[in-house]
């Protein structure tokens, strides 16, 4: 099966997932980052984790 390729935009952001629990920006908003040159999300819930670590 030939992958086609998506427009950038909405069906993008549908697409980014939370690096840490997997949420979608449908359910909760995203926070863009970049790390060595990779693109990562982290939702506002998981935000605090990754800067402060968890438990």
């Amino acid at each position: 099966m030939e992958k086609t390729e998506q427009p950038k935009g909405k069906a993008e952001e549908s697409q980014s997932r939370c690096l840490s629990c997997g949420v979608t920006s449908a359910s909760r908003p995203l926070v863009q980052l970049e790390f060595r040159g990779e693109e990562r999300w982290v939702c506002v819930r998981c935000l605090p984790i990754l800067i402060h670590g968890g438990g």
